[in-house]
């Protein structure tokens, strides 16, 4: 997770600023992701964020209603397994799919959804038992993936590719986002804002 207390906090910028149109303009790199999603309830911003980097997985439009979707598909299918080591990921994703309406998700309910549900790879960390710098590495190697994939064969960028979300801090909740652009030199991130596609923030 990173944290911050407010969108106006010191320190941040929004995009369409002019500092945020010039940190866009020295960024080390910007995912191609849609920058026009707004969550569709107040609880979704996980669902919606997922949406944002599924689409750019899939290169379509994928909503919160597709993602959803294809995670009910999954448990069908997992519910129908005769594998028993499957009976883990079945509780879990029926558990995530059954609250995340009244409670959001957190960091794990997410990371199960990404990974039973979608079927994605992921690797998490929590706040607490992480630092600064552990963020700034993963930083470092996402902004070196997303500049090896481009422009190789389409299977080369495939495995290149990754993806970064973060939960922050907000009015004592969580709030989460998808890291969309990295300016190393000025060492801060584009994050993309799901309650409004208007208020993205550096």
């Amino acid at each position: 997770k990173h944290r911050r207390r407010a969108a106006s906090a010191p320190g941040m910028e929004r995009l369409t600023s002019a500092e945020g149109t010039k940190l866009m303009n020295t960024a080390e790199f910007e995912g191609n992701y849609p920058r026009n999603r707004n969550q569709m309830t107040g609880t979704s911003c996980g669902i919606c964020s997922t949406a944002i980097i599924f689409s750019s997985l899939r290169n379509i439009s994928i909503s919160e209603d597709d993602v959803l979707r294809y995670a009910h598909l999954k448990l069908k299918t997992l519910s129908l397994s005769d594998d028993l080591g499957g009976d883990k990921s079945l509780l879990e994703l029926e558990n995530v799919l059954t609250k995340w309406k009244r409670y959001g998700c957190s960091l794990d309910e997410l990371n199960v959804l990404l990974c039973y549900g979608l079927g994605l790879e992921t690797k998490s960390f929590h706040a607490g038992k992480s630092t600064l710098a552990d963020f700034e590495d993963s930083l470092t190697r996402f902004s070196r993936r997303w500049k090896a994939g481009n422009g190789r064969d389409g299977k080369k960028e495939k495995e290149e590719m990754a993806h970064i979300l973060v939960n922050i801090r907000i009015d004592k909740t969580g709030h989460w986002g998808v890291v969309a652009a990295f300016n190393a030199k000025e060492g801060k991130v584009l994050v993309l804002e799901t309650k409004n596609a208007s208020m993205h923030y550096w």
